[in-house]
């Protein structure tokens, strides 16, 4: 097992509270209800949600009767739902990885688990809410905050993907 891989499954180890990011949600997120929106999700899918948080979206789409299942380091270790699944969701999750080199690993692998859509969503650049570059919160908690072009790039020049489409911090990208 590489480095970046115990580090991003090992919460010990991280520099960073992440898990402090994660929040109860009693809607889907906005990169679900456009995933659903773009037919990407449909009651036919399997989703697997990397970083999951507290299970909110799987909980959500569990009752619309849409298969979704959800692993997240902190919240939900359990390394046996992590296996190659129709669609990957990873919102929210490598803008708040503090290492670059991690970030294009769990990107990475993450490609390596889809089988047909790969879902990202980060938080994005707002000079108008101080919301720049990357910080360390009060909470503990590590954030970078992307412009739609550098998130592109980044997704880009990591995994190479045939098709993206990105939008306000949300990225659909086909296998």
């Amino acid at each position: 097992m590489i480095q970046n891989q115990q580090q991003w499954l090992d919460y010990t180890r991280w520099k960073s509270a992440r898990w402090k990011t994660a929040i109860h949600r009693t809607k889907l997120s906005q990169p679900i209800k456009g995933a659903i929106a773009r037919g990407i999700i449909h009651e036919n899918s399997q989703l697997l949600d990397i970083g999951c948080g507290h299970r909110s979206d799987c909980n959500l789409l569990n009752q619309q009767g849409i298969k979704a299942v959800g692993f997240d380091p902190y919240y939900y270790p359990q390394l046996e739902l992590i296996q190659p699944t129709e669609v990957i969701s990873l919102n929210f999750v490598i803008n708040v990885i503090e290492c670059p080199f991690e970030r294009e690993y769990v990107l990475k692998w993450a490609w390596e688990l889809t089988k047909q859509w790969l879902i990202i969503a980060v938080q994005l650049h707002n000079p108008s809410k101080n919301r720049i570059g990357e910080i360390q919160t009060k909470k503990g908690t590590f954030q970078k905050y992307y412009t739609n072009c550098e998130l592109t790039k980044f997704i880009n020049s990591t995994i190479r993907p045939k098709y993206i489409k990105s939008k306000s911090g949300i990225v659909f990208i086909r296998k």
